[in-house]
């Protein structure tokens, strides 16, 4: 979903993670939603080749994380 977002030309980041917390409304305990740049730093604004989307959440007993190097 998110990859769409950034397909289609959105690239605020506040606009994407509220866009995957929506999509993940039923995951009781999301432990960070964050979008970085190659350096791990939080940006406002997707770089195309330069960022990075990373979630983490607990879903009942497994912790699972993901990310997109975008």
């Amino acid at each position: 979903m998110a990859a769409n977002l950034i397909t289609s030309g959105e690239r605020d980041c506040s606009v994407i993670k509220s866009q995957i917390m929506d999509a993940l409304c039923e995951v009781d305990n999301i432990e960070y939603v964050a979008i970085v740049d190659r350096s791990f730093q939080e940006i406002d604004s997707v770089v195309i080749g330069g960022s990075i989307i990373l979630i983490a959440a607990w879903v009942g007993q497994p912790r699972l994380i993901d990310n997109l190097w975008v």
